[in-house]
């Protein structure tokens, strides 16, 4: 009954910080939201503690209460650059000091152009007009166009869809 229990690993003083949780690794999708909570670091000491990252916050992509350890997005993270983001973290108490890692993988998300960077030829054959498609026939789509990849759907079911009305306004009553 009469146990004493530490809230500091053996080895060090009850004074020196110590980091109990937050630290690990989160996948997140690069369109997530600036000011999305990612972590709270947690850590002990019998003093006030200070967080900072001190590693690896790529163009401030990250940001972190320096009161409660809080790590916030602060910035549009993008997969392209930078798959992964390994952000070290301090948790100090002036005097002493715990670090601690938290790796953020990022995940590509779909953001439209993509598909379009490349112009996209389409041939038609050889039949009328001109193109920088080696002298063939043939249209391109630019990178910026609007084209919406359902268009070639819609269109099928807008052509059978009228097939069908007219082939029944068709129909004779004997």
């Amino acid at each position: 009954m009469g146990e004493h229990h530490e809230l500091s690993p053996p080895g060090k003083g009850i004074c020196a910080p110590y980091i109990t949780g937050g630290v690990g690794t989160y996948d997140l999708p690069e369109d997530i939201s600036t000011g999305t909570v990612v972590t709270t670091i947690l850590a002990v000491s019998d003093k006030t503690l200070i967080y900072s990252i001190v590693a690896d916050n790529s163009n401030g992509r990250f940001e972190i209460n320096s009161t409660t350890g809080e790590v916030r997005i602060a910035n549009k993270l993008d997969y392209e650059p930078a798959q992964q983001h390994k952000l070290t973290i301090k948790a100090s108490d002036g005097t002493n000091t715990e670090e601690g890692v938290v790796i953020v993988n990022v995940a590509d998300v779909y953001e439209g152009s993509e598909l379009y960077d490349d112009p996209v030829v389409v041939p038609d054959k050889g039949q009328g007009g001109s193109s920088s498609n080696n002298g063939g026939g043939g249209c391109s789509l630019q990178a910026g166009s609007s084209f919406d990849p359902l268009f070639p759907t819609m269109l099928i079911f807008a052509l059978f869809y009228l097939g069908y009305r007219i082939r029944a306004g068709q129909q004779k009553c004997h």
